[in-house]
């Protein structure tokens, strides 16, 4: 038989979150409060670390994605289901939910269908485990701080490879719980707890002063075929910088990482592979000059930066006719059909003597 311990909690049941039909089992209370079937069977005072019995439903207690009515549900757990309370609490009109762990799931239940668990009895009642779980070192150790890298985002599952709870945002704070299980990492959020694909999550290092200043043009170093932008340091790429196309620095750099923007995406590469493209003055009246794409198209812009939209593309030894109008920064507009002009980086092209 399982001891219970009851005090008043004071809060209310949940239409439809555990129906209270009432299992005919008498469980001694103490509290002065009414719910659906009696006296309410739980205390707020004593929650830290506790376990608690699911009781008092037909068909089930919901283990929701966020406190609340309206949070979608990850389960509904058996009466008489142990779970272990986390000693977060959260009041939701005027119903107090717990963050409880169970089955190596975790999630928000309505307080009004728990009994605390006195004794060591309830040991037989636990559910099996459905699988032994593949442990793994942690890529990762306790509590450090992540995001989610993934494009669009990640799903946060019930276990490793389990049903999805709910879809986290690209960028979204994780923080390691310390487990993993193959490919797969256990994390937390301010209400959530699950399981995520590792390759998805990505660390962010400290801000470090940049070498290069905000809006300083920068293009792959010379030798590389172009340079990978990253949606974080060292997280899933998103984009590319070829070689001969001119991104601009945003001023911010973590670690061996530098942000830019190329192409209207903002992304993070590699600092060593990238290097300022020197402002070079083209003639200051129109000119004729020569396409230097090193074996590749050169883009046009339709105003004089990479961010600009591309409204052309111009082969290496092409013949172009400036007209006479270049920036400080390295762009140099260039006649394209009589009518239509754009822009192109001053250091792909070669000048006529």
């Amino acid at each position: 038989m399982v001891t219970l311990a009851v005090a008043i909690a004071g809060c209310s049941y949940e239409s439809g979150d555990g129906l209270a039909g009432g299992d005919g089992k008498a469980r001694p209370v103490t509290s002065t409060t009414e719910g659906p079937n009696g006296p309410l069977a739980f205390s707020v005072e004593g929650l830290q670390t506790s376990r608690w019995l699911v009781y008092n439903t037909d068909d089930g207690l919901h283990l929701r994605v966020a406190p609340g009515r309206d949070s979608a549900s990850i389960t509904r757990l058996a009466a008489d289901t142990i779970v272990t309370a986390s000693g977060n609490v959260s009041v939701v009109d005027d119903v107090s939910w717990f963050y409880v762990d169970v089955d190596r799931r975790s999630g928000w239940v309505h307080s009004g269908y728990l009994a605390p668990v006195e004794s060591d009895e309830e040991a037989d009642t636990a559910p099996e485990p459905t699988a032994a779980l593949s442990i793994v070192d942690a890529a990762w150790p306790a509590d450090t701080e992540l995001v989610v890298a993934g494009q669009p985002g990640a799903n946060l599952r019930e276990g490793p490879g389990g049903d999805t709870i709910v879809e986290l945002p690209t960028g979204t704070a994780v923080t390691v719980t310390g487990r993993a299980v193959d490919d797969w990492t256990e994390i937390r959020t301010s209400n959530l707890r699950g399981w995520i694909y590792t390759p998805l999550l990505a660390e962010l290092t400290e801000e470090s002063d940049s070498p290069f200043a905000a809006a300083t043009p920068v293009m792959a170093t010379d030798g590389l075929g172009g340079v990978n932008l990253r949606l974080t340091p060292g997280g899933e790429i998103i984009g590319r910088i070829p070689r001969n196309e001119v991104a601009l620095a945003t001023g911010r750099s973590h670690g061996d990482w530098t942000e830019a923007t190329h192409r209207a995406t903002s992304g993070w590469a590699r600092t060593v592979q990238l290097h300022v493209a020197q402002p070079s003055a083209g003639p200051l009246e129109p000119a004729a000059a020569t396409i230097d794409g090193a074996g590749g198209p050169v883009t046009v812009h339709l105003g004089p930066s990479g961010i600009d939209p591309i409204v052309h593309e111009l082969a290496d030894r092409e013949q172009v006719m400036t007209t006479g109008v270049s920036t400080p920064t390295g762009w140099t507009e260039i006649d394209l059909d009589g009518v239509r002009t754009g822009w192109v980086p001053t250091v792909f092209l070669i000048f006529d003597p």
